[in-house]
């Protein structure tokens, strides 16, 4: 695994229409903030947040699995950071949460994606009922094949609560830094949230600005540009989401440009 810090060419070549995701790089955005990549997988696979705290390690969402939980704490190891204190859920969608058993850490969410996890742990999960909601609904054959590569057992498998769950805005108070958890909604899913690390200068954006989901998304784009744009502070340098590079406020805004002319 790469510890890689962002320098000015990174941040040049990060305007991409596409945001390329580089294969397993534990990129540093700021003293004790990192991004750790998702691996090149046809699997959906977010990206992780990680912020170092004098309170301990918050986790920027949990992953799809036990195989990405796995990773996360290989990365958490590498770098010599405590275990996970508390995970961030950016939104409900499976591959942001599957993950969450694995760790023995309380989850923080906003109150939509609480709502929508509670349904989620109602209904009984296993590649029957799996296979079954495929044949009533073909538009998730892709995301539910997914889930069945990933959870292998499904018997011991759980859907996480959020035990600490806000409606608009939650400040999280560290001796070192302040974390501020924001609503924001979007077309991708209208639980999003965004984190906010001013003392670092980063945003942990989810996939708040992206386009809904394939199997709701009619129009066959990725990014919601104008949404994009309404997130940008003066405050904030670096914009980390969920399935791509950072980008610095320089790179965004030049993507706004490009695309909003």
């Amino acid at each position: 695994m790469i510890i890689k810090r962002l320098t000015a060419n990174d941040q040049k070549n990060q305007e991409d229409d596409k945001m390329p995701v580089e294969r397993d790089l534990l990129q540093e955005l700021a003293e004790n903030t990192y991004l750790l990549q998702a691996s090149d997988s046809e699997v959906p696979e977010p990206n992780i947040g990680i912020i170092i705290t004098g309170g301990g390690t918050i986790l920027v969402d949990a992953g799809n699995g036990p195989d990405q939980a796995e990773y996360i704490k290989q990365a958490l190891a590498e770098i010599e950071a405590p275990p996970a204190k508390y995970l961030i859920f950016t939104h409900h969608h499976w591959d942001h949460v599957f993950g969450a058993q694995e760790f023995e850490a309380p989850a923080i969410a906003g109150e939509r994606c609480y709502q929508y996890l509670k349904t989620y742990s109602q209904e009984t999960w296993n590649e029957e009922n799996l296979k079954e909601s495929i044949r009533k609904n073909p538009k998730y054959k892709k995301t539910h094949e997914d889930q069945m590569q990933v959870i292998e057992n499904w018997d011991s498998f759980e859907i996480i609560l959020p035990e600490i769950v806000f409606e608009e805005k939650l400040l999280l108070h560290f001796p070192d830094r302040e974390l501020v958890l924001q609503q924001v909604g979007g077309q991708h899913s209208e639980d999003s949230i965004v984190v906010k690390d001013y003392q670092a200068g980063v945003m942990f954006l989810g996939d708040s600005f992206y386009a809904p989901p394939e199997y709701r998304n009619t129009s066959g784009s990725k990014i919601n540009w104008s949404f994009l744009q309404e997130l940008l502070e003066d405050e904030i340098e670096l914009y980390a989401h969920s399935h791509g590079n950072s980008l610095s406020r320089r790179a965004v805004k030049r993507l706004l440009e490009r695309h909003l002319d």
